[in-house]
């Protein structure tokens, strides 16, 4: 397991993988201002590969989304239908399992003293966690302007960074009257699923109200007001899920 030993820092690699790799960063900052005792932890260095915990993190975030590497997580199981908990193609295997088993994953390196590869395997979740908060993945679309969405984030996503106020400790109940035979959905912060869910519930419903290019001719003009609310949601749902796992982790020592 050298392969963390190679790794290059973000600023090394192309725009579309530094900002998956900058709301790692934003997350973690959130930590800190929030005053986490997490903090402490991702910023500190792991004897076995000179890196931080945080940039740890980064590369399995940026991993997690290249065919080749050696974490990469098949791209339809990044999606994930919060009504109906199903992924890409509707099948029943979908992005709030593959967070369900990186974070059993991790723990098992953890317990095995490998604690690298255990922040890796977070690093890996918190990209099908950062997806969930894309409208088309949870609307599991691959185009109907998912590319041209993406883009635009990644452009200007910076725009909208927050660094404080984490989702930390959290229970909700969903109702929607389009998915009413589904029933209320309650879904908290002690079960690594619903950190896959609290996203796509909030961005599914963009996507049916706005961001539809199918339904939707004029979508692109409702870009800056998605990311207005989805960025913030993100790098503040990515921060609780790393407070959420810091203390799974320590607690299977």
């Amino acid at each position: 397991m050298n392969f963390l030993l190679k790794y290059r820092r973000p600023v090394d690699i192309k725009w579309k993988y530094r900002y998956h790799a900058d709301v790692v960063r934003w997350a973690v900052e959130t930590l800190g201002n929030d005053g986490r005792e997490s903090y402490d932890f991702y910023r500190e260095k792991n004897e076995t590969t000179g890196m931080n915990y945080t940039e740890i993190l980064q590369k399995g975030t940026i991993d997690a989304d290249l065919p080749g590497s050696w974490g990469y997580v098949y791209h339809w199981l990044h999606f994930h239908h919060p009504w109906r908990h199903t992924g890409y193609f509707d099948c029943r295997y979908s992005a709030g399992n593959a967070v369900e088993a990186r974070v059993e994953r991790a723990i098992r390196q953890w317990r095995k003293g490998l604690n690298h590869l255990a922040v890796y395997q977070i690093g890996r979740a918190v990209h099908v966690i950062q997806d969930s908060w894309v409208p088309y993945h949870a609307a599991l679309t691959a185009g109907r302007g998912h590319g041209e969405f993406e883009e635009w984030v990644y452009e200007h996503g910076e725009d909208f960074r927050v660094l404080r106020g984490g989702y930390y400790r959290w229970e909700l109940i969903f109702r929607d009257t389009s998915y009413a035979d589904y029933g209320p959905h309650r879904i908290n912060s002690q079960t690594p699923y619903h950190w896959v869910e609290i996203g796509a519930h909030t961005s599914l419903s963009w996507f049916e109200k706005y961001l539809d290019r199918e339904r939707f001719p004029q979508y692109k003009k409702y870009f800056s007001r998605a990311a207005s609310q989805l960025v913030p949601g993100c790098i503040r749902c990515v921060a609780g899920f790393l407070d959420f796992c810091y203390h799974r982790l320590f607690r299977n020592k």
